[in-house]
């Protein structure tokens, strides 16, 4: 078996599973499990030809070229810069993501009150202070998320015994209930990130006479996460039927012991989270955009605290945001580049129901807002 091809399948599945997945149990609860598995093949399909068309206009330039490259490549000055600016502000939106969750992990391992405070000022403290370690460094950070999901999926699992009947089916079949799955599963299973190291491995291996399929690693890979994050659904309704939005809330019938296990589980998962994507916002702004690393480092360190303290701090309401608007937008953008990148394949017309999937779920977005 190609060491490359399973490593590049991991990346792929690392990258996608994160803080997402804490949004899952209430959004899926509410449509029930059998619509709920139907969603997450439909978006995990989306998120294939994302994956694939990303990892497609990759392959068609020399190494070392990312995201806002092709973009500043294909659309206009202005443009670009716009574009830059919201992709910007998706990353940094995520790293938010991350500090919301961290103080509801922390109250497993040390109580309520007080410590969630404190809780929240030394992850975030941690996490950017390890966001200036090299990537290399970091790389191990892939297999202990996907560990520390599984282990936590895992421990959930053990501990549910409640039925799944009244799980099956919608609880609301209305048109806003219907829709409510669309930003958080954008979100959820968003991997795009990934596909350049992916990439990378590929390359890496057909020199070494051993190629492998980029397009099997996104389907792999993407798949991969959906599945968990199904198990991790009917492990979090098997506990309770009326789940929290953000998952976490609802746990809090568990032994202590188990509790404190799961919180070190989960800080250490969405810690990995935050500094890989912190790193990766950091390069983007002084490498991509140009920015002194003095206000690069800044940006990273401040914005998410900033997001945070000014009200950005309901979990599902942030993750909504981020995947109806800006990882919608984000995926428009794959798309789009891939047209121009790759103009002969013969899954260009597919890119137009992924338009429309990417708009309606912003426009929902967009209408909830209001």
């Amino acid at each position: 078996m190609n060491k490359n091809y399973l490593l590049a399948i991991m990346i792929l599945t690392g990258t996608i599973l994160g803080a997402g997945i804490f949004s899952l149990p209430y959004v899926i609860g509410n449509v029930g499990l059998f619509l709920g598995a139907a969603y997450l093949v439909c978006f995990g399909l989306v998120y294939f030809f994302i994956h694939r068309f990303y990892g497609e206009a990759l392959l068609t330039a020399p190494p070392g070229h990312n995201f806002l490259y092709f973009l500043k490549e294909s659309i206009g000055a202005r443009a670009w810069r716009l574009s830059s600016a919201i992709i910007v502000a998706e990353f940094l939106l995520i790293l938010t993501v991350y500090l919301i969750l961290a103080p509801s992990f922390g109250a497993f391992v040390f109580g309520s009150g007080a410590a969630g405070t404190a809780v929240l000022a030394v992850f975030w403290a941690l996490g950017s202070l390890f966001i200036f370690l090299r990537l290399d460094v970091l790389g191990w950070t892939e297999f202990l998320g996907v560990a520390a999901i599984l282990a936590f999926t895992l421990f959930i699992f053990g501990f549910g015994a409640a039925p799944l009947s009244g799980a099956l089916w919608p609880k609301d079949i209305g048109l806003a209930a219907l829709l409510l799955p669309f930003g958080p599963l954008l979100f959820s299973l968003a991997g795009r990130s990934a596909m350049a190291q992916v990439v990378e491995k590929e390359r890496d291996s057909a020199k070494a006479g051993r190629p492998f399929s980029v397009v099997k690693v996104a389907f792999w890979g993407t798949f991969i996460a959906a599945a968990v994050y199904f198990l991790f659904v009917v492990a979090v309704l098997r506990l309770t039927p009326h789940p929290a939005p953000d998952a976490l809330s609802g746990l809090g019938g568990l032994p202590a012991g188990v509790l404190a296990i799961l919180g070190i589980i989960g800080l250490l998962a969405i810690w990995k989270s935050y500094i890989v994507i912190g790193l990766n916002t950091k390069e983007m702004l002084e490498l991509d955009l140009g920015l002194p690393k003095a206000w690069g480092a800044l940006a990273v360190i401040a914005a998410p605290m900033a997001f945070y303290a000014i009200g950005l701090n309901d979990f599902l309401s942030v993750i909504g945001l981020l995947g109806g608007l800006f990882l919608a937008f984000d995926s428009a953008l794959v798309v789009y580049i891939w047209r121009r990148l790759v103009p002969r394949s013969r899954l260009r017309p597919l890119s137009w129901v992924l338009y429309a999937i990417f708009l309606a779920a912003a426009i929902f977005e967009i209408i909830s807002l209001v």
